[in-house]
């Protein structure tokens, strides 16, 4: 059950959520698991409904809510006259707790719920001013969007969406967040890799090349094989994988799997991928071995400092 913010009645045995704003989106999603599952995709999409809670209770339904004479909004609106916007819509939009400081200082300047706010009334001083600190605000909001997550060989990768405990107060990122793409999942959900540029540093076109992503993932995982031979003892020696007959095997699977879905064009048809050129495959390689060492590296740190938790500790009384 959704509930706006003002909402005080009881409610019916089950789940409550309650909006902080008198208007609330809803996504649905409905997993599929490849095309012979869609049948069962639409029996379960057929069965969403969403209705009054008079409907749900079979109860008469309350008087209709005021209709809301809604201004239009364009581009020009959302420049020097979005104070008048903001006040519209912030009517609807009762301040929480952590706003309400924020809140306090928007009104000192005529930005207040369901306020009148006249661009025309402004001196011309005044309006440069807010031009100024329109542009500032945008600019700051666009570097913090192409800022968002870690940048990981070129891509950011990240999110820039959540609750109010991932904000934390922080509005620009919220801006940003909803400047890059706004109704986006929280990094638990989904992560949004964003490159700009090719390995090259060129600017990403579209139009004038086709792209190739390349994931070394397999890679990876052929490595942390070998480094998974030991818990905290060291892989680095021969010996330490010759215990194991099925650990070639397995590695000799992922490996003749990974060919197949790269280059089998049977592969590549179901899967929508392209192969890797050959001159790749040495950094890949590099990279997983790379990789390896660190883990070797994180090793030794462990079994030093089990050794120092384990010394005997010796004194000395003095007489």
């Amino acid at each position: 059950m959704v509930t706006e913010p003002d909402w005080k009645d009881e409610t019916p045995k089950g789940i409550k959520f309650s909006s902080e704003t008198q208007f609330l989106a809803t996504i649905y999603r409905t997993q599929l698991f490849g095309p012979s599952d869609m049948p069962n995709v639409k029996k379960i999409q057929a069965g969403y409904e969403v209705q009054p809670l008079s409907q749900f209770l079979k109860q008469p339904a309350p008087p209709a809510a005021p209709a809301i004479d809604f201004p239009p909004f364009t581009k020009d609106d959302m420049k020097l006259p979005f104070p008048k916007v903001l006040n519209f819509i912030l009517q609807f939009c009762p301040p929480v707790e952590e706003e309400k400081a924020l809140r306090a200082k928007f009104a000192e300047v005529g930005i207040d719920a369901g306020k009148p706010f006249e661009l025309r009334n402004l001196l011309e001083a005044q309006k440069g001013e807010l031009a100024l600190g329109l542009k500032d605000g945008y600019d700051s909001i666009e570097k913090q969007r192409d800022n968002i997550g870690k940048n990981i060989n070129g891509w950011l990768v990240g999110s820039g969406f959540g609750d109010r405990a991932l904000f934390h107060g922080d509005w620009l990122l919220h801006a940003a967040a909803a400047l890059a793409g706004i109704y986006g999942n929280s990094a638990e959900e989904a992560v949004y890799p964003i490159a700009k540029n090719d390995n090259a540093g060129a600017a990403l076109d579209g139009s004038k090349h086709n792209y190739t992503v390349t994931f070394a993932l397999v890679i990876g995982q052929v490595f942390y094989l070998l480094n998974s031979r030991y818990k905290v003892g060291s892989s680095l020696s021969l010996k330490a994988h010759l215990g194991n007959k099925y650990l070639p095997l397995g590695i000799g699977a992922i490996v003749v799997l990974q060919l197949l879905f790269t280059y089998a064009p049977p592969f590549q048809t179901l899967f929508d991928t392209e192969s890797i050129p050959l001159r790749i495959w040495p950094k890949l390689v590099l990279g997983g071995f790379i990789f390896f060492l660190l883990v070797e590296v994180e090793k030794i740190i462990v079994r030093m400092m089990h050794r120092t938790r384990a010394a005997p500790i010796h004194s000395e009384s003095a007489a």
